[in-house]
This record gives C-alpha cells, structure tokens and sequence, in this order.
C-alpha cells in the first residue's frame, strides 16, 4: 500500500510526498531526519490517498505538485483549518 501525502508548517510551507508508511515518514518530517522539510517543522498532516499501486501513487503525487493539484491541498489546508477553529 501507498500513500500520497500532504504536509505543511506553521509558515505554510507545502510538502508533497510518497511513501509505504506514512506515520513512520511523518516522524522522519518532524524529527529533521528529511532533508528539504529539516527545521522547517513542526509538520502537520493535511492530506493523504492511498493507493495499491507505486506507478498510481506516483502520478498521484506529480498531480499534487501542479496547478490543479496543488489547488487541491491548498482547499484541504482550508479545511483543516476550518475543522480546528470549530474546535476550540
């Protein structure tokens, strides 16, 4: 199984990804042990998809990373956001 993920920072910084363990990848973002996402942490996770495929996932991650895509985690962020504001 793989996961396309999305991360961001406090500075909204966006980190786009893929990997076969997402929890094990998060710690690795937020323990400054990957090298474009060192000390910009903490990370937050925004979005994630799962895919069977490597080849899916990869083309899933290189949509991401455009136009459309990168619209797309910008709307789940605003999301994110907007679930945390109702919580407190």
């Amino acid at each position: 199984m793989w996961t396309v993920y999305a991360i961001v920072n406090k500075q909204s910084n966006i980190y786009v990804g893929m990997t076969s363990n997402l929890e094990r990848r998060i710690g690795q973002h937020n323990g400054n042990r990957s090298n474009w996402t060192r000390f910009k942490g903490p990370w937050k996770l925004v979005y994630e998809k799962e895919f069977t495929d490597s080849k899916l996932a990869r083309s899933h991650e290189k949509y991401l990373k455009g136009g459309a895509g990168r619209k797309l985690v910008k709307e789940s962020i605003a999301r994110v956001a907007e679930l945390a504001d109702a919580q407190s």
